[in-house]
């Protein structure tokens, strides 16, 4: 059965040629489809993907430090036991008061009468 038509303008199953041919409609996704894609999705700011990142780095840092400076684990010493010393020393100096400066303190205290109302003079 050898059909005499010229290259390109076979029919096809409707029996039309291919310039002829009516689009198919696109089938409709089956339930497994619709459901891999709503699953897929990501459930929180869709719509903010730079701020969601900015606050996945934030909150992963603040745990972190967390974790490494107040968490406790135990009296044991821990691979992090030297950063927390280190971390307390350096607190300690930050926050620390030289007597000599305190003794200069009350002396300028005692010298300038205070501004402060709450504070009463004798």
């Amino acid at each position: 059965m050898a059909d005499a038509r010229p290259p390109g303008t076979s029919k096809n199953v409707v029996g039309r040629t291919p310039q002829q041919a009516v689009p198919m409609r696109p089938m409709r996704p089956s339930i497994d489809e619709i459901a891999s894609k709503e699953l897929l999705k990501p459930l929180v700011f869709p719509n903010h993907q730079r701020m969601f990142i900015a606050f996945s780095y934030l909150i992963s840092g603040a745990m972190v430090y967390y974790m490494a400076f107040h968490h406790d684990f135990g009296p044991k010493r821990n691979v992090l036991t030297g950063l927390r010393e280190f971390k307390a020393r350096i607190t300690k100096e930050f926050f620390y008061i030289d007597p000599k400066d305190k003794e200069l303190e009350e002396l300028k205290e005692k010298r300038e009468p205070s501004n402060n109302p709450n504070q009463s003079r004798d």
